[in-house]
């Protein structure tokens, strides 16, 4: 009980609403996720002709859409970095957080690498007919993979300039622009 009040206090101390990205890529980015989320969730409400497991792979890619377009601009991942970064300060592990981190990002990854493919088993006779959810989704992963590996900082690559754009918005981008398009195509079948 103690450390979540400290969490909680944390919390508190560091995070305040504000947009986590208010560039014109990350303004632009975020319309594009609420687009996607609209149209996701316009199908879940319209469509009554799914698949068996169908319907369990466009709401999981629709609760994912949603999540991503609060966290792109609430910012609540580098909330969560910095409550962790608050919390080793008191609790006097500050020096060792490097290893808590690893052990973090490598937790997430599998639990969103083994959810990904509990859902693509309960919906696997629907796949072939939704490739293009399937590919977009996978991009994305793919992009929240990368930064939850801090990639950027690790290897460079990801987060050289392109065009006067980051790579890793453009990997985000075109993930968005696939699934927006995956919904349209669902929506007209």
């Amino acid at each position: 009980m103690d450390r979540l009040k400290l969490i909680l206090a944390c919390a508190e101390a560091v995070w305040q609403p504000h947009l986590g990205d208010p560039t014109i890529g990350g303004l632009g980015l975020t319309v594009l996720y609420v687009l996607a989320s609209g149209l996701f969730l316009r199908l879940l409400w319209v469509r009554r002709d799914w698949l068996p497991g169908e319907r369990v792979l466009w709401g999981t890619a629709t609760l994912v859409l949603v999540l991503m377009a609060l966290n792109k601009q609430l910012d609540l991942q580098q909330t969560v970095i910095w409550v962790g970064r608050c919390v080793a300060r008191q609790e006097g592990w500050f020096d060792q957080r490097l290893a808590f981190q690893r052990a973090f990002g490598m937790t997430m990854l599998v639990l969103g690498a083994a959810g990904a493919v509990a859902v693509l088993w309960v919906s696997r006779q629907a796949l072939a007919g939704n490739r293009a959810l399937v590919l977009g989704m996978g991009l994305l992963a793919l992009f929240v993979g990368l930064q939850v590996a801090r990639f950027e900082q690790l290897a460079g690559g990801l987060g050289q300039a392109v065009v006067g754009l980051k790579l890793h918005r453009i990997l985000e981008g075109v993930a968005l622009l696939v699934l927006i398009s995956a919904a349209r195509r669902r929506g007209r079948r």
